[in-house]
Formats: structure tokens, sequence, C-alpha cells
């Protein structure tokens, strides 16, 4: 068990690193041809939005509809930026990994989940 306890606290400290980094990555977005700017952070909150347009410009309900609409869909693209980063960072965490140790980690893994079922089963029928 202590094998793989060193094993996952190695694997949750590349995560909180990734994680940190992620956070604090900036991801951007336009919509509109550059009417909209959004930025959102690494957790998809949004941090800026710029609209770049003169007021004169929304006429009708229709226009500021239209504008809501690119407002909308700069911060969604921002967000799937930022959702892209997690994944891409995700996936070299398991790329730097090597192959054994991960099946190393999986193993241990299921050996401690089957232990603990024995344990669980054990105690159900003592207690029957």
């Amino acid at each position: 068990m202590d094998k793989f306890q060193e094993l996952l606290q190695g694997f949750e400290s590349s995560m909180q690193a990734v994680q940190a980094k992620i956070n604090e990555k900036l991801n951007y977005a336009t919509s509109g041809g550059g009417v909209v700017k959004a930025a959102v952070n690494g957790k998809g909150d949004i941090v800026s939005l710029d609209i770049n347009i003169e007021p004169d410009e929304l006429k009708t309900a229709e226009d500021v509809k239209t504008l809501s609409d690119l407002v909308i869909a700069a911060i969604k693209k921002a967000q799937d930026n930022a959702a892209m980063a997690i994944v891409e960072n995700m996936s070299d965490i398991f790329q730097k990994q090597d192959p054994q140790e991960l099946q190393k980690m999986l193993k241990l893994a299921e050996d401690s989940l089957t232990d603990v079922n024995d344990r669980k089963k054990a105690d159900e029928d003592n207690n029957a």
C-alpha cells in the first residue's frame, strides 16, 4: 500500500502543478469578426469582455440580440479553449509517466480495491 500511496502522491503533485498553471493562463476568443473579445481563466471564469462597437450602431432590438449572441459565442469559445488546455495539459502528464509505473499504479489500485471489498464482505459476514 505504501508504494501505491507514493505513486499516487507523485501523480497528485503533478496534477496540482498543472492545475495551478492552467488556472493562471488566460484563454481568449473572439466573435463577430473581432467585435467581441472574451477572456476566461483556466476555471472558465470570465475575466474580461471587450465589445468594439459604437452604441449608435445598435439601432434595433435585433441588433441588441445579435450583439448578445456574439457575447455568448465569444465566452463559450474562450471556455472551450480553456477546457482544451486542460485536456492537453492532462495528456502531457500521462505521456510523461512511465507506462510501467502507470500499470503498477493501476495494479496496486486494483489490489487495494479488492482488499477493501474483501474486508467489507468479511465485516458484513461477521455482522450477519
